[in-house]
Order: C-alpha cells, then structure tokens, then sequence
C-alpha cells in the first residue's frame, strides 16, 4: 500500500469538495470526527446540512467500479431495514474523488450525516445489541447478492503470511531495536497454528458481505436504533464466515467467550431467516485471516520509513491490542458451541 500526502480542512479543501459534490456553502470542521485505520471523518456542511466526508488513507486500494459494487450493496441493505449511511455522488456521478496535489492529492469520499454515538462499552453488552447484530447479518445474508464487478474475495480472508515472511519481519523488528519483538515471537507457535485454520473460500457460496461488522463500525442513533457504518470494506464473502467473525469481534473480543450473548445473537440471526451457520473451525478463516493480517501489516507500517508517524503510531498501538487479544483455539471452538446450540 502506498500512503498519500498530508491533507487539512481548509476553506480550500472545502470548497473544492463542494464543487465536486454539487454543494454549496461548504466548510469543514477543524478536527476529524472519528479515524481508523484507512481513514477518517471529517464533518463537512453546506448550506446548514451535515455531511460527512471520508478521506482515505491508502491509495492503492480504491476502485471506483468497486466501490460502485458497494454503494448498490449498501443501497439494497437499508432498502431491507439495515440503517446505514448513504454514499453521496460528485457531479459526474463517481463516488470517489480525488483532490488535486495543492489540497492533499487525497482521495475522498461523501456520505450522509449519521446523528448519533460510537457505542459504549454499555451499549455493546446490552441485551438488545445481540439481537440486533443477529437481525442486521441476516437482512444482509438474505439478500444473496452476487455482484459479477465484484472480483475475488480480498486475500486476507484466504491467506496469510508464511512462516518464512514472519521471521523477516521478526529480523526488521530486531534491527530497528523495537521493544515488542521478544513478544511477538513467542506468539509464533499460536500464529501458526490459527495459520491453518485459514482456507479458501467455497466460490459457489459467495454473497455480497459488510466484512467489517465491529463494534467500532456502529453508532448508536439519538432516537435508541443502532446505525452500520464503514462499508468501505464490502466485498464477495461467505455467510458462514462472517456470521463466525461477528460473534468473534463483538463477543470474543478478548479472546474470552460471552456465551450467552454468543448464542443470542445466533438465535436472533436464525430468527431472522439468516442462511449462515458456524459449522466448524473453518468458519473462522475469515476472522483469522483479518486478524493475523492485520497484525502482519501493522507490525510493518510500524518500522515502514515511508510512512506518516500518525499511521506508524496508530500502528504500533494496534499491534499491541492483537497481542494481548490474539484469540484461542477453545475460545474459537466455545463461540462455535454456543452458536449451534442456541
């Protein structure tokens, strides 16, 4: 991945936004509302309404025929009931844009306004949560869309680094003299045996999925209704597979199973009319796959010389937090048994 220049929300940057988007009056607030890794919010408002504008991290990996896959996707879920956000086009009717080298040379994105929260750590245990994030996966499951524009699945839901691209990285980590290294290693037999539950997808079973149903991915409304955001990462996935990572993500997330919220998120979802089931480990790749990626990929931005020290830092922390969270065999197989057993 290739990362772009600094950008700032200047009147500039503003108006050029505007004019892109057909929108008049626009401004930016001086600081960004929410940030993850491949990307941040910034508000933006015109005319007195809200808007807000993504600016993405990583130029590599933005196709606008793709993200025109996810804007029907995300279209064709709110159609059936899942609050979400909605992907706003520039006058030429693209949904990416990008800035000229004076404002940033960033690509960006406009969505419409979400009134509401991230949610607290309250709000992810209530009872409610559990059913809703079953009902929400099975709306979606239900759909069964297939994109043909959509290509294959990402990779990192299929593969994973090989032993031999760890331990140059573990050396990198080792000159570069970071603290962590020591610790990483010891997490090598753990990786690699999480490594082979890793495995292709079945590509008959391929529907349109979000990919990314965190908590850090909801917002809770004022009026009470819980919001999906971010579905920058919707692609070609598998039921089953992320069926098993959202029990994971929002259940899981420690690497200690709540399985009493586990098996009523799964109720919920077979309630709903949800295709998907955790019919074994191998449900999981998709969740492990994200996860030891992730980790890979953190760890290198880490060190990477070319890279922003915001993302470095951001790195850095990230890693940490998939250390000490990385998740367990019988954590894996507890979600699993509380999932069928609902």
């Amino acid at each position: 991945m290739s990362t772009r220049q600094a950008f700032a929300p200047t009147p500039a940057a503003a108006a050029y936004v505007g004019e892109r988007f057909g929108l008049a009056g626009t401004a930016l607030g001086a600081e960004p509302t929410a940030r993850g890794l491949c990307g941040r919010i910034w508000e933006l408002t015109a005319a007195g309404t809200r808007h807000a504008l993504k600016e993405l991290f990583w130029d590599d990996d933005q196709d606008e025929q793709e993200i025109r896959g996810r804007v029907r996707f995300e279209t064709a879920a709110r159609a059936a009931g899942v609050g979400c956000p909605q992907s706003l086009p520039t006058v030429d009717g693209d949904y990416l844009c990008r800035l000229p080298p004076e404002l940033g040379n960033v690509y960006v994105r406009l969505y419409s306004w979400i009134d509401g929260r991230p949610l607290t750590p309250a709000d992810h245990a209530a009872e409610h949560a559990a059913d809703w994030l079953g009902d929400c996966l099975a709306r979606l499951h239900r759909l069964a869309l297939r994109d043909p524009g959509a290509g294959a699945p990402d990779s990192r839901f299929e593969r994973v680094p090989t032993a031999d691209q760890w331990q140059e990285l573990l050396d990198a980590l080792r000159a570069q003299r970071v603290e962590w290294a020591d610790g990483l290693e010891r997490l090598m037999p753990a990786v690699g045996e999480l490594s082979e539950l890793v495995v292709p997808l079945d590509r008959d079973a391929l529907v349109m999925c979000h990919l990314d149903l965190t908590p850090a991915n909801v917002m809770r409304e004022r009026t009470g209704g819980f919001v999906l955001v971010d579905w920058d990462n919707a692609g070609p996935g598998s039921a089953d597979h992320e069926l098993a990572a959202a029990l994971m993500a929002w259940h899981a997330p420690d690497g200690r199973a709540r399985t009493d919220r586990v098996a009523a998120t799964a109720a919920a979802y077979a309630r709903a009319g949800g295709p998907g089931r955790v019919r074994d480990l191998s449900c999981f790749s998709g969740y492990l796959g994200t996860v030891l990626n992730n980790l890979y990929t953190q760890a290198s931005v880490a060190i990477a010389a070319d890279a922003h020290e915001e993302h470095r830092e951001l790195a850095r922390t990230k890693v940490r937090q998939v250390m000490a969270n990385l998740p367990s065999r019988s954590a894996l197989e507890q979600v699993g048994l509380s999932a069928e057993n609902r």
